[in-house]
């Protein structure tokens, strides 16, 4: 947790060398590469109106929920700071760029080839911030190898019907063992946790969730449905993306 302050602090506070534009549309099309002093390579989603500026704090939000898990592994480490740009300095968003990385539609790989306990992490931390938006371009691999999830704006923002492959894939399975042990700290913790972030913005609702899951239940199962409907036999407070 000290390394990933550290960078955070880094990524936050030191200069910015070289800063242009960044290839690609998606959901935050306003974006450029930024080079921070180090030589670190990073990118800015820029805030020029509400929606953006909702959208960086989110990315900021689902980061504080993956290390409050102590899974910052799985997310780039994203910080909201001022950055330069051609026509003057711009609050954004600003994510760490992992090396070699492709996402699942660049790679042609699916959720089932994922390594089981990433796969399992990510559908947790999907269905804790609601995540409506975890297509093949939002996920990937890192050098090849380890699961990266990207791309956090539109989280709980888009209302569309749940895509999330791995909360999909996992939504009967029980959590156990050191996952399992995980979860329950962070749902007695981690809301508090959450709070005390002054420049994130878990997204809507993340709070209240957390509270409201149960830690006296042996085993939590990740429920994302598409129903806005719930079945009696369900907890009142299951995960759910409508």
């Amino acid at each position: 947790m000290e390394d990933a302050a550290a960078l955070e602090s880094h990524l936050r506070e030191a200069p910015i060398d070289l800063y242009g534009h960044f290839p690609g549309g998606g959901g935050h099309a306003d974006k450029q590469l930024v080079v921070v002093r180090g030589g670190i390579g990073a990118l800015a989603k820029l805030a020029r109106n509400e929606q953006e500026a909702r959208q960086c704090r989110f990315e900021v939000g689902v980061y504080q929920v993956a290390k409050a898990l102590e899974w910052g592994d799985l997310v780039p480490a994203t910080v909201l700071r001022e950055v330069p740009t051609a026509t003057g300095v711009v609050e954004a968003g600003v994510q760490i760029l992992w090396p070699a990385f492709a996402t699942a539609a660049e790679a042609g790989v699916t959720e089932a080839s994922v390594d089981e306990r990433d796969s399992l992490r990510a559908a947790i931390i999907d269905a804790l911030v609601q995540n409506s938006d975890r297509h093949t371009g939002n996920w990937g691999v890192v050098a090849g190898a380890k699961l990266g999830l990207i791309d956090h704006g539109h989280t709980a923002l888009s209302r569309l019907p749940g895509v999330s492959g791995f909360a999909l894939m996992h939504r009967d399975a029980e959590i156990s063992g050191e996952l399992h042990d995980r979860l329950e700290e962070f749902v007695n913790g981690g809301a508090e946790q959450l709070d005390g972030s002054k420049e994130a913005t878990p997204p809507q609702s993340c709070n209240e969730r957390i509270r409201c899951l149960s830690v006296k239940r042996s085993s939590w199962r990740p429920s994302y449905h598409r129903s806005r409907t719930r079945s009696p036999r369900r907890p009142p407070c299951s995960m759910s993306t409508s």
